[in-house]
């Protein structure tokens, strides 16, 4: 009997080591499964806060694009602008050999075209201050439409870079 009594013992002391390796078991499988249930809560939300990010991203693109279309637009028309102050230059130069061509007639004409001389003078004048101007206007169109050109082609880079 008392190896029977003894044995028990064991056999009630190893059962209690088991349950008590099954109760820290079970444990650690409730700390596992909390954690696993955070790191999926943790990746929900990285997920979620990439796709605001990506459309955030997406719209700052489009607008990038908007804008870049908004300059070439401009472009467009300072190159149209650009068309016209050719056409007054144009203008200025003709008006410019006619003055020269009156003040010539008036000469010719001695006395009576003394008149007619300080007026063709006064339009020669006025052509050549129409040319003047027409130039820098020109200088000034030209220089803008380089900038908007180079900002085109950077807000149409950081455009491509936001969509991709």
């Amino acid at each position: 009997i008392g190896k029977l009594s003894s044995g028990n013992n064991e056999l009630a002391a190893r059962t209690e080591e088991q349950a008590s390796a099954l109760e820290e078991t079970a444990s650690s499988m409730e700390e596992i499964s909390s954690t696993v249930k955070q790191n999926t809560e943790n990746v929900a939300n990285a997920a979620s806060i990439v796709l605001s990010a990506t459309n955030l991203s997406r719209n700052c693109g489009e607008e990038v694009n908007d804008v870049v279309r908004l300059m070439k637009d401009i472009s467009e028309y300072s190159n149209k602008i650009f068309e016209i102050t050719d056409v007054i230059d144009s203008i200025a130069f003709q008006t410019n050999i006619l003055a020269l061509n009156a003040s010539v007639e008036a000469a010719r004409a001695g006395e009576q075209g003394r008149g007619f001389a300080v007026v063709s003078g006064e339009v020669r004048e006025l052509a050549q201050k129409c040319t003047d101007s027409a130039k820098n206007i020109k200088i000034l169109i030209d220089n803008t439409v380089q900038k908007i050109s180079s900002g085109s082609d950077m807000a149409e880079k950081a455009g491509n870079s936001m969509l991709n």
